[in-house]
């Protein structure tokens, strides 16, 4: 956007900021900002701490089966302090959910019926980059325990698996936490890129938990997609990593001999379980491959601007 230039005193320029921008970040005359210069221009950013913000949700016999769902929403759109009413019979579903997907929030108080959440720990917003790529250094760690599985047959560590997608799924409902705050550039492109982390670490603890309630004797078709889909997912960890559109560009052209070449040959062949089973791996080929197309969205917006 363009702002004008004014002149005051003998020496000194100012330029008005974004009203829209200045409410965002309770900016008010008298509050300070900071003003880096860089080789692009100048970066202004605010000093101000957020207001607190407080939510009251009330538990009704409606809305109890959708505690989870209630409080991870306002916990991503950026309250401080959650308190539920009526919230008595379902203080242990409060205390695994804060536990298992709010970071940095706790249960603080109960007085009879009401539940008092708040935010104790939460980590910067400086820390989102390194939750991204912990988010998808966890789907690497699935992968490996999913090939070790799958090589001895054995779908025996499914405790383990739900214990990563539960990390995961922390991680990234903060990543979504600091966007709905405004705290990232390309907030849209961060969301999407988001939600396919999320799809993959949950398709791989679907897979798994279908192969862990009976006997699976994995066929050589399925041992070879499954390390296959661990060098195609390098990939997408690596052009996220290094900010290479290269590794973008061999996950395009890859997807055509496995998705449509050796997953359709794996379903031809397979039969029963096993059959299951690929249909699974070349959802994730799929998921991969357009989880890449947020990355690459980035990288072109920074070779063009």
């Amino acid at each position: 956007m363009r702002r004008k230039i004014i002149k005051q005193g003998v020496a000194s320029l100012t330029i008005s900021l974004p009203a829209k921008w200045a409410r965002k970040n309770h900016l008010t005359a008298g509050s300070e900002v900071d003003v880096d210069e860089s080789q692009q221009g100048l970066l202004i950013g605010s000093v101000s701490a957020p207001a607190k913000k407080t939510v009251w949700l009330k538990i009704t016999n409606q809305n109890r089966q959708d505690v989870r769902v209630l409080l991870s929403h306002a916990y991503r759109m950026g309250f401080d302090t959650i308190i539920l009413e009526g919230a008595g019979e379902v203080a242990q579903e409060v205390n695994t959910v804060t536990r298992d997907l709010l970071l940095g929030f706790e249960v603080t108080e109960r007085a009879g019926n009401q539940l008092t959440v708040s935010n104790l720990s939460e980590p910067a917003q400086e820390k989102y980059d390194v939750l991204v790529r912990r988010s998808l250094l966890i789907i690497k760690e699935t992968l490996q325990v999913l090939a070790q599985s799958v090589a001895k047959g054995k779908f025996n560590r499914l405790s383990e698996v739900e214990d990563l997608k539960k990390q995961q799924d922390k991680f990234v409902l903060f990543c979504r936490r600091i966007l709905m705050r405004g705290g990232q550039e390309n907030s849209l492109v961060q969301w999407e890129l988001l939600a396919f982390v999320m799809h993959i670490e949950h398709a791989v603890y679907y897979l798994y938990s279908y192969g862990s309630q009976d006997d699976v004797k994995p066929s050589g078709q399925v041992q070879e997609l499954v390390v296959l889909l661990e060098r195609y997912f390098q990939l997408l960890y690596d052009a996220y990593s290094s900010r290479d559109i290269t590794y973008i560009h061999k996950i395009n052209e890859l997807k055509k001999e496995l998705q449509f070449g050796k997953c359709y040959a794996a379903l031809n062949n397979s039969k029963g379980k096993n059959a299951v089973i690929a249909s699974h791996l070349r959802e994730l080929f799929r998921l991969v491959q357009i989880a890449s197309s947020p990355i690459l969205s980035e990288l072109v917006q920074a070779m063009l601007g």
